[in-house]
């Protein structure tokens, strides 16, 4: 604890003097006992002047500073792609064997470091690097990078060990250029291209309404074929709801396709985009990619009521009737005061 001074407006010199006064007030309060010795007359006067002379420092506001020294380890989340593709052998990319000497050289990160390590594939958890095997069929980086930036641990960098393929989610660049904490990547795998038909992306809204056509589009990615078809399919439990076919070329690596859906009947719709080939590819397993749809009941029951026939009702009727989001009910009592009587499920428009 270190002395910094008084919080007070009182001048120095006035400090000094209250101080002496004290000091002459606490011997003056004991002079005039002659029965008590000069020895025990000077103990009792430093006895009290020190115990006013403490009162009147504490009044003064004394502060005082300590420091208490605390060594907190840097945190790293290091981001292990788990996923299928980091164990295939392709190049000078030994697979599993490659995957494993990476996780081996990030164990050994020097001791000032506290390192959390995370497998993800289409999620994201905590593990122990030891018994991490890359088994999912899916990658999506934009939810790893986006769970540790939200996550409760003040991490002061992340470590991302990827092959960059991408098979699920956004693009994560965007989020990742604007985190406040650094992001290194580790590159694993060969960079080699090799033949492949994949799935890029699927474009759908994750909403539609009954009665209405709902607009699908698939980006088709592929490399090593010329002139060669491939057959895309749009299903729904096995059911074929429509299929394309694709000639692929060589100059062109990013093709689009659209599909239409017919929303019928409402609730959670699954669907999956199936590209057919007969082709010898590198990997096929991004050949198929499933979206789902929650279909509303977009239909209003309306009831229109009347009590005379008029080419005004008519036309409101037939406006409305040609909606087929609309399900229209008449009434129509001529000569009546009231028309609006035993409209027991009334509240059901």
């Amino acid at each position: 604890m270190e002395f910094q001074g008084l919080q007070n407006s009182l001048p120095v010199l006035i400090t000094i003097i209250v101080t002496l006064l004290i000091c002459i007030l606490s011997w003056y309060s004991y002079r005039r006992y002659s029965s008590i010795s000069v020895i025990w007359k000077l103990t009792l006067t430093i006895l009290r002047a020190s115990a006013l002379v403490l009162i009147f420092f504490l009044l003064l506001n004394p502060f005082f500073r300590t420091e208490n020294e605390i060594t907190v380890k840097p945190k790293l989340a290091i981001l292990l792609d788990a996923s299928e593709s980091v164990s295939i052998n392709k190049g000078a990319y030994n697979g599993n064997d490659s995957y494993q000497n990476v996780i081996a050289a990030l164990r050994n990160a020097p001791a000032e470091y506290e390192i959390d390590f995370y497998s993800f594939g289409s999620t994201i958890q905590q593990t122990d690097p030891d018994n991490t095997t890359p088994s999912n069929s899916q990658t999506n980086i934009y939810n790893a990078i986006e769970t540790i930036l939200t996550a409760d641990e003040d991490y002061s960098s992340v470590f991302l060990v990827s092959d960059g393929i991408i098979t699920d989610g956004k693009n994560p660049i965007v989020m990742a250029g604007e985190s406040p904490m650094p992001i290194h990547v580790i590159a694993i795998g060969d960079t080699s291209k090799v033949k492949d038909v994949s799935i890029r992306s699927i474009s759908s809204n994750g909403t539609g309404f009954t009665n209405t056509l709902h607009q699908v589009t698939a980006e088709i990615s592929q490399f090593g074929f010329n002139d060669r078809d491939i057959t895309v399919n749009l299903k729904s439990n096995e059911q074929i709801l429509g299929s394309k076919t694709l000639t692929i070329n060589s100059d062109i690596e990013i093709y689009e396709l659209e599909f239409e859906i017919e929303l019928n009947s409402p609730g959670l719709k699954q669907y999956q985009i199936e590209v057919l080939t007969e082709l010898e590819e590198w990997l096929s397993d991004n050949n198929t990619s499933s979206f789902s749809v929650e279909v509303l009941d977009s239909k209003k029951r309306i009831l229109h009521i009347a009590s005379e026939i008029h080419p005004d009702v008519k036309a409101l009727r037939s406006i409305l009737s040609i909606d087929e989001n609309i399900e229209l009910s008449t009434i129509t009592e001529i000569g009546s005061d009231s028309p609006i009587k035993n409209l027991a499920e009334a509240n059901n428009y």
